[in-house]
């Protein structure tokens, strides 16, 4: 039946179905705005993201070579000064080696840690770290010291306690091989291991394996923290223990 609205300053006549009408284009109106709103910010944000990834893929094809890094020499991040790394770091955020005798759990993951690096070197698949292992720096090329074939690699304790507490420092590098075999068969090198001459400059060559020197610390005092620091000597290498410039601290606790 018809409804009649009757107002203080005039009467309207307003059809039930005209109400209906009005309401569901007033709905479809305001839908459609949203979405047009909506499709306009998806595509506004599709093409900044497509410029963006375009202009990125464009910078590193044309201004970011592919086989040598952009910067070199004194412009790159080592400033022509190579650094130290050690394998086995069982945790990255700190340089504790700590060995218990009684909990063997450890002990494996160490030897798995070795084991694992080496094994790139048994396949000719490269290398990435070593204990101890000097850093791919491109294009650099040492400057021995008198007598030596190479870059030098040391090791002693932070201070006098410490180098006794240490025992005896024995080094292996394409001299003396490391093996399983006593000391006394196999003792080592007693002064420093060296890193050939022959391994540098690293230009990104195929199959490039860094050098590696093992150091074994033969009679080490358990149950007493040791710190260790190692460094290169070269007559064109900078050495800093505090900033670890061409040179790794770590400790040592066996218990």
């Amino acid at each position: 039946m018809p409804t009649l609205v009757n107002n203080a300053s005039d009467s309207q006549y307003i059809p039930p179905d005209y109400q209906v009408l009005a309401l569901r284009v007033f709905d479809w109106f305001t839908l459609r705005v949203h979405c047009q709103r909506l499709l306009y910010f998806i595509l506004f944000y599709a093409l900044l993201a497509a410029f963006f990834f375009g202009y990125m893929n464009a910078l590193m094809y044309f201004q970011v070579p592919r086989d040598y890094p952009r910067l070199t020499g004194a412009y790159s991040a080592l400033r022509m000064n190579p650094g130290l790394s050690i394998v086995p770091q069982p945790d990255i955020y700190n340089s504790l080696i700590l060995i218990r005798t009684t909990v063997p759990l450890p002990i494996y993951s160490l030897n798995d840690h070795i084991t694992a690096f080496l094994h790139s070197y048994q396949d000719n698949t490269g290398c990435t770290e070593l204990e101890d292992c000097i850093n791919n720096l491109y294009g650099w090329l040492p400057d021995p010291v008198d007598g030596a074939e190479g870059v030098l690699v040391r090791c002693e304790g932070v201070d006098e306690n410490d180098t006794n507490n240490l025992g005896t420092i024995r080094y292996y590098d394409m001299e003396y091989k490391f093996s399983a075999v006593p000391s006394a068969i196999n003792p080592g090198k007693l002064e420093n291991g060296t890193f050939r001459s022959m391994y540098f400059p690293y230009q990104n060559q195929a199959c490039y394996q860094q050098p590696l020197v093992f150091v074994q610390f033969d009679g080490v005092k358990k149950t007493t923290l040791i710190r260790v620091r190692c460094y290169l000597v070269a007559k064109n290498i900078h050495v800093d223990f505090e900033r670890g410039e061409g040179s790794v601290s770590f400790e040592i606790l066996i218990e």
